[in-house]
């Protein structure tokens, strides 16, 4: 495989240069993006909604969050309640 490859570089390497499409690669980063985005803002919510008061449960029961959403909003608690300290 290694000898066909050598022999067959200039081959090899266009077809992996056509099949990288840019235009795809950046639409994929985008949505990546606006997923992370959206998922930081919920956590921020979550956070803002214990802060003021509000209980794993109701997290849970009005915004259908996971145990992982939890964990990571309470986390985000600890972390603002240091800062303002």
């Amino acid at each position: 495989m290694r000898n066909y490859l050598i022999k067959e570089k200039a081959g090899v390497i266009e077809m992996h240069v056509l099949d990288y499409n840019e235009e795809k690669h950046a639409r994929t980063l985008r949505a990546e993006g606006r997923e992370e985005g959206r998922e930081e803002t919920r956590i921020a919510d979550l956070s803002q909604m214990l802060s003021n008061g509000g209980t794993e449960a109701d997290l849970r029961r009005f915004l259908r969050a996971t145990d992982e959403e939890i964990a990571l909003a309470k986390e985000q608690c600890s972390r603002t309640a240091s800062a303002v300290q």
